[in-house]
């Protein structure tokens, strides 16, 4: 329940917090005149599933937390998650299969596409495609997403794979392969499933993982402690951020670059780069951040307690990181987990003991 004093909404738990000092206040996004979003969608004070709530003018209490929704449990442990706006797909490598569930709970979750000869491991949706790698790298596959899941292998020919990226915004790629060809790092961009294929030579040796922003790469190199970039139109570009110890998974948004590093920080460079471009700290002591994804409603990463952290990007740089969601299984034994995917509407994700979780974004 809340009451209202003056223009400050406080629920009966905020009432019982501020007398043991405790109570966290924070700003709705702006301070007057806001439509707020309830659990999964809808207003402040409508329904679970919708309705417009009104918001009174001025400083706002956070509303009681909102629970996250359990897609799929009980399965051994996952390795990858990625969704489309109505189907949730993750892969549970102890038994060769990608799985699938709705987004929206309707059904319960079941095989997608199983494998005999080797195991998948991570995936990716990207338009009507979803994209498999192995866990020994030696493969990649597609997946059509209309009619039956036909799988096509994507040729490597020599290039020791490190990670996938899919979603490219760089024109006329749908697929990037970043990885390892002899002692050289190689990014290779298919156009199509063929051979229709460009390789680009990169700045390190020991690539990572990889992202995109406009049209530039982005990876990190755990060895050479640094993230690069390289536009693939000239092949221009070089590291932006060197002394990076530890540094792994990326992810970016029109606002900027973002990556986790094994020592508890994680890091951003904005965007557009500019000539005097430094990295700054998002977040110092976080415990073992992984599985970084970013849209303009905040960038998220998980930790190895248990928490799915939110930086707001939007509102103030100067807020710290919050819990979006705690209290899970994130104790993965991989470094090369894939945990988070985003939709619209909704963050996903997988923890360390087999369940699909899900939660509304911030409107």
């Amino acid at each position: 329940m809340l009451f209202r004093a003056s223009s400050v909404w406080i629920s009966l738990g905020a009432i019982a917090a501020i007398a043991s000092n405790t109570v966290v206040c924070t700003p709705f996004s702006s301070m007057t005149g806001v439509s707020g979003a309830g659990a999964d969608g809808g207003g402040a004070s409508g329904s679970r599933d919708g309705g417009a709530g009104a918001i009174p003018d001025g400083l706002q209490m956070t509303p009681p937390a909102v629970e996250s929704t359990v897609l799929a449990k009980g399965y051994a442990a996952l390795s990858s998650i990625t969704a489309s706006e109505t189907t949730v797909y993750f892969v549970e490598p102890s038994t060769k299969t990608i799985h699938q569930v709705p987004l929206d709970g309707s059904a319960s979750a079941q095989s997608f596409y199983k494998r005999i000869d080797t195991t998948p491991f991570s995936a990716l949706h990207f338009g009507e495609r979803l994209y498999w790698t192995s866990e020994d790298k030696k493969v990649v596959g597609t997946l059509s997403l209309s009619g039956s899941p036909t799988n096509t292998e994507v040729s490597q020919d020599g290039i020791v794979t490190s990670s996938i990226y899919a979603g490219s915004t760089i024109i006329g790629y749908q697929l990037i392969l970043l990885g390892k060809k002899e002692v050289k790092g190689v990014a290779r961009l298919y156009k199509t499933l063929s051979n229709d294929r460009t390789d680009v030579e990169l700045f390190s040796a020991n690539p990572r993982n990889a992202t995109v922003a406009g049209t530039e790469i982005y990876w990190t190199d755990t060895l050479s402690k640094s993230v690069s970039h390289i536009a693939p139109s000239d092949n221009s570009g070089g590291t932006v951020a060197g002394d990076e110890p530890g540094c792994d998974a990326i992810a970016a948004d029109g606002l900027g670059v973002y990556w986790t590093r094994t020592d508890g920080n994680v890091r951003m460079l904005a965007l557009p780069l500019t000539a005097g471009s430094e990295p700054t700290t998002l977040a110092i002591n976080q415990n073992g951040p992984s599985s970084i994804v970013a849209d303009a409603t905040g960038v998220y990463w998980l930790t190895r307690d248990g928490k799915l952290q939110r930086f707001d990007r939007v509102i103030s740089d100067a807020l710290p990181p919050r819990p979006f969601a705690e209290g899970f299984a994130s104790n993965f034994a991989s470094d090369d987990i894939r945990a988070i995917a985003l939709t619209s509407k909704y963050v996903v994700w997988i923890t360390s003991d087999g369940k699909v979780l899900r939660r509304a974004k911030p409107s």
